[in-house]
């Protein structure tokens, strides 16, 4: 069960992060930086120096759906 409930909040922090990227594009990746909380992830993107609001909405719903696929596997594992 714990590592259920932990892969649930993975997922939901992923979903969640997936829609913000989405959203904001730049100025979330901007915040995040100022705030120290860059992961890998978030810094390849920053440092590939992505200008398009369509990337970042792309990027953004691809990491949204990952992370409501790991949702959905972790509400249906027993």
């Amino acid at each position: 069960m714990a590592k259920n409930k932990g892969l649930l909040i993975a997922a939901a922090a992923m979903l969640t992060e997936g829609v913000v990227l989405a959203v904001w594009g730049r100025r979330y990746l901007e915040l995040m930086e100022n705030e120290g909380l860059m992961d890998l992830g978030k810094r390849i993107v920053r440092r590939l120096d992505i200008r398009s609001p369509r990337a970042y909405a792309a990027i953004g719903v691809a990491e949204a759906a990952f992370g409501l696929m790991m949702l959905r596997r972790a509400q249906a594992a027993p």
